[in-house]
């Protein structure tokens, strides 16, 4: 009886298909890590914004109690008979346009007599904008530190913020006119006695802070985080 042999030939894989499969994976690869690269920017951008969140309500505390700004003070701050309002109003009157008023967001870390470690938000304004590493560190500050850009807001444009009294009645008039004085946007406001309105509204910028020198102002980032109105009441 005759025996069939059957002979079974594996083929493999050519160089050139190896090359082309090597090729596809790479780029499918290549296309994963930029998602996840985009997808960590998002993440870290998301944990930025919620950093500077924070900082804007405590910066708004802070500014309706000035004397509670650490570093160098506020003028008038320290004097207990000038009414708050009046105090943070002089401070900022005049941050319009590239006038800023700068102050830092940071968290600093206090040990309790014993070893305990606790954490708080400190608002602070630093010598001729000067905020650098060594007072950083002095202040034992931890994690990211912030830059607050506080001026006029806009909101205040159009409103009236002035009643301005003629010298004396014309004849036949029997009491003084006033006029309303309209404030135009980067204008400084008026004498803090002058001011008609019972609120202050100001323009708060998040910037994440560079500790650089006071001389290197274009090294700093141009992009804020964030951008929000506060409102300061008398």
């Amino acid at each position: 009886m005759a025996t069939t042999h059957f002979s079974y030939r594996r083929k493999g894989f050519s160089l050139v298909e190896v090359m082309l499969a090597v090729g596809v994976l790479s780029l499918a690869i290549l296309a994963l890590v930029g998602l996840l690269g985009a997808t960590f920017q998002q993440v870290d951008d998301v944990v930025e914004t919620n950093r500077a969140i924070i900082a804007v309500p405590a910066v708004n505390i802070a500014l309706e109690s000035p004397e509670l700004i650490g570093g160098e003070k506020i003028p008038e701050a320290a004097d207990n008979k000038i009414p708050r309002f009046q105090v943070v109003y002089n401070f900022v009157k005049e941050a319009v346009g590239a006038k800023k008023v700068i102050l830092y967001y940071f968290n600093r870390e206090i040990k309790g007599s014993e070893g305990a470690i606790s954490v708080i938000p400190i608002v602070y304004r630093a010598q001729a904008d000067n905020f650098n590493k060594e007072t950083y560190d002095k202040q034992n500050g931890v994690g990211p530190a912030y830059r607050i850009e506080i001026t006029i807001s806009p909101m205040l444009v159009g409103q009236k913020i002035e009643m301005e009294e003629n010298n004396s009645p014309k004849p036949g008039q029997s009491e003084v006119k006033v006029r309303d004085v309209i404030y135009v946007k980067d204008t400084a406001l008026p004498d803090a006695s002058n001011y008609a309105l019972a609120w202050l509204p100001l323009y708060l910028e998040v910037y994440t802070h560079a500790f650089v020198d006071v001389g290197t102002t274009n090294d700093r980032p141009q992009r804020p985080i964030l951008g929000q109105n506060i409102i300061i009441n008398r």
